[in-house]
């Protein structure tokens, strides 16, 4: 597969969510950085609902990121990604 079909990248977040953004995707791979100190918070942008601990991870496929959010607990932890693009 041409890398021009993988992104990857990080988001330091904040207590504000924020949509993940990279457009629609395959798949994504959303870690929360092993390093943090506090958990992240992954959903839509009205609720937030799944909580990944540091070095926790979740795959999500066929979505548009755009409509994934996410967000710190407290602090601003790093979410890290990977993703296949159409």
């Amino acid at each position: 597969m041409p890398s021009q079909h993988i992104g990857v990248g990080t988001a330091v977040l904040t207590t504000i969510a924020s949509d993940i953004g990279i457009g629609d995707v395959v798949s994504i791979a959303l870690q929360a950085d092993p390093t943090n100190g506090t958990d992240i918070l992954i959903g839509n942008s009205e609720n937030q609902v799944i909580r990944l601990t540091p070095g926790a991870s979740i795959t999500l496929n066929h979505v548009n990121l755009r409509d994934i959010y996410a967000r710190a607990v407290s602090g601003t932890p790093t979410v890290n990604w990977i993703a296949r693009r159409y």
